[in-house]
């Protein structure tokens, strides 16, 4: 006779397998304690899947559920930290569908941080459908954490102002992507176009993220340059300020600037023209270029938003092919080039 199944404590409840009743030892002997203090170690009070610093409640999350996943349920590398909100909003949701596809990517991964990136508005976009349908299953775009992102515009300048060359950046990030470009370029049917989408985004963002290290560096380290954005940048209300008014008000300027700095959308070209304008930069060497990445631009909208299907064309779909990523290649590096030749002449 089972003594635990026959207990007085458990008549009229449901008896215990035997699956389950090792299932519950193997709890008992994991030390939760230990785990939550390496993670913590290893990756600070934060949040994975959010990434909102946690002051008291820290949940260790079975990424993989363990009503799903029972032979998960020691593994170690299946725990993640997670915040009271995000825990209770996945629940036991599997990370993986039933067709094999992956619908929430694992939040210590590299993918995670590649494929889900935060526009300036502090707007959570993903750049492939697992990444979208993470952002949509753990609602990463609540206006709580946009507006926790949005507050944290200091700590990201830091992060974007970290001494390391916006050209390092740039050279560093095109060859990883060149290195991804080449599997897609290996790959046929609808795993090349998954992976072309995802090149093509991210060569955008690239883009953008350059762009953003330079200005943030010229207005940081340059008074001059500070001072032209202040007068010529275009404030919201359409006001402008006069340098002689603002002077007065150094501390509430430079928060101002600041968030400027953050929340301008650096794929809107004719705006991000303009602001370079400032720094005594031509941003384009002709209006060829300039069309050129207006396009590609929207395209990388249709792509990240509406999965390739054309805003203006609900029937047609963009085809990402292996050329159109060499030339976008190359526009970047020649529109890069262009830039660091004014920037050291200057």
């Amino acid at each position: 006779m089972n003594y635990l199944t026959t207990h007085p404590c458990l008549l009229g409840k449901r008896s215990l397998n035997r699956e389950e009743m090792n299932q519950k030892m193997m709890i008992k002997n994991i030390n939760r304690k230990l785990i939550l203090e390496k993670l913590i170690e290893k990756h600070g009070y934060k949040c994975a899947y959010c990434g909102i610093e946690m002051f008291g409640n820290i949940y260790l999350d079975h990424f993989y559920p363990i009503t799903k996943y029972p032979e998960k349920i020691a593994d170690e590398d299946n725990y993640v930290l997670s915040c009271a909100s995000c825990n209770a909003i996945k629940r036991d949701i599997s990370p993986i569908n039933e067709d094999g596809k992956t619908i929430i990517l694992f939040p210590y991964s590299e993918n995670y941080k590649n494929e889900i990136q935060v526009e300036g508005t502090g707007e959570a976009i993903g750049l492939t459908e697992s990444a979208k349908s993470t952002i949509h299953i753990l609602r990463l775009n609540r206006p709580i954490l946009k507006e926790y992102r949005m507050s944290h515009i200091d700590e990201y300048l830091e992060e974007i102002n970290d001494g390391e060359p916006p050209i390092d950046a740039y050279k560093e990030s095109i060859k990883e992507i060149k290195v991804l470009s080449t599997v897609a370029s290996g790959c046929t049917g609808t795993t090349q176009s998954y992976f072309n989408k995802m090149v093509f985004g991210n060569l955008i963002s690239v883009m953008e993220l350059y762009l953003q290290k330079v200005a943030v560096k010229l207005v940081k380290e340059n008074e001059e340059y500070y001072w032209k954005f202040v007068e010529g940048y275009k404030w919201e209300g359409e006001k402008k300020y006069k340098i002689s008014e603002v002077k007065q008000l150094l501390d509430e300027l430079s928060l101002k600037v600041n968030e400027q700095l953050v929340t301008i959308l650096y794929h809107n070209i004719p705006l991000v023209e303009n602001i370079f304008k400032f720094f005594d930069i031509e941003l384009f060497e002709n209006d060829v270029d300039k069309e050129y990445f207006i396009k590609v631009i929207n395209i990388r909208h249709d792509i990240v938003h509406r999965n390739g299907r054309c805003k203006n064309e609900a029937e047609k779909y963009h085809i990402i092919s292996n050329e159109m990523i060499q030339e976008l290649i190359d526009k970047l590096d020649n529109l890069v080039e262009n830039i660091e030749k004014q920037l050291s002449d200057s």
